[in-house]
């Protein structure tokens, strides 16, 4: 009887390990309109979209995305009963949430109409010159601590879109963003050519995932899926 116990056991862990994906599960998850990496109408929908849906489909899980404004689909994800929000920086991992590991990357940098524009260092950046900020990122914390202390220099626009245009009709002389982002704006509304003068940082994009047992599961899945750790769905 020990034995059977025994076995049972640890054939239920394995079971449980193996993830909690059954052939036909559905993960919805909300996201952002924000090219190249994401957006209704781009090809695969995006990039990190794409990335994330070819990692799915190893364990033949089919990935929605709902596509909204950045706050909402943070809001819209904590109130209904979805996997999580994405592409996003472990920055804006909010509160109830976890980040999955990158399901790609992104990079944020200083960006001008040209390189006309000269400056010691981030912080000589700030004190000289206007920069626009997108009002509803969350920036790692050495930009936003800048953004803090020079907020006559500091310029908020709603969106990627809008921070586009605002630079190049001279609201302010730089901006921080994704530098593919701006220029994929910048070619959509026929604005011209994006310099970037100072690369930052690489920054990983990622899921962020409910953090109920349910999210955990589908976390334990995800980090399997993307270290290549799994066996594929079997042919149907």
């Amino acid at each position: 009887m020990m034995r059977f116990l025994a076995a049972l056991t640890t054939f239920l862990f394995l079971c449980a390990w193996a993830g909690p994906a059954p052939a036909g599960d559905v993960w919805t998850v909300t996201a952002l309109d924000w090219p190249p990496y994401s957006g209704p109408d781009l090809p695969d929908q995006g990039t990190a979209i794409a990335a994330l849906r070819r990692t799915l489909a190893v364990k033949d899980i089919e990935l929605r995305v709902i596509f909204l404004p950045w706050a909402r689909a943070k809001m819209e994800a904590a109130e209904h009963d979805y996997a999580g929000y994405c592409p996003a920086w472990p920055e804006e991992v909010e509160p109830g949430f976890t980040a999955s590991p990158p399901i790609g990357f992104s990079r944020i940098a200083v960006v001008a109409r040209n390189r006309a524009i000269s400056f010691p260092d981030l912080a000589g950046l700030f004190a000289r010159f206007r920069v626009g900020l997108v009002k509803t990122y969350v920036y790692p914390k050495p930009i936003a601590k800048l953004a803090a202390a020079h907020p006559r220099h500091v310029v908020w626009a709603p969106d990627e879109r809008s921070l586009a245009r605002m630079l190049f009709s001279s609201r302010f002389e730089t901006a921080i963003t994704d530098p593919e982002v701006m220029r994929h704006n910048a070619r959509e509304e026929g604005l011209g050519t994006v310099a970037v003068l100072l690369e930052m940082e690489v920054k990983p994009l990622v899921l962020a995932l409910r953090d109920t047992e349910r999210g955990r599961e589908r976390l334990r899945l995800l980090r399997r899926l993307l270290s290549g750790d799994v066996e594929p769905a079997p042919e149907p």
